[in-house]
């Protein structure tokens, strides 16, 4: 028997609708060319940023509160990007292979 020898108490927070909000977001194709699309079919994007593998900033949007939003990246050259998405919810970043 285990009466009075130890105490349990949980802390911490709890898994939010925000974080499924940002898991559910995704990028198409990948790897991409010439457009990007990036789906936020639970939140809406406010903002796209694009940095390349060296942290260099190249590409910055702000997008007006949609759900999914075309990026024309023809002008990048071929690598690996990471893209920041940042919606209401909150921020999150995904890796993409421009060819």
């Amino acid at each position: 028997s285990f009466d009075g020898r130890f105490t349990l108490q949980f802390e911490g927070e709890v898994l939010g609708n925000g974080d499924l909000a940002l898991n559910s977001i995704t990028l198409y194709p990948n790897p991409a060319n010439a457009l990007l699309n990036v789906v936020s079919p639970n939140t809406e994007i406010t903002a796209i940023v694009i940095h390349d593998v060296q942290g260099r900033e190249v590409a910055k949007l702000e997008v007006n509160n949609q759900r999914s939003y075309q990026v024309d990246i023809s002008g990048l050259d071929t690598a690996l990007y990471f893209v920041t998405v940042t919606t209401e919810d909150g921020t999150v970043t995904k890796r993409i292979v421009k060819l």
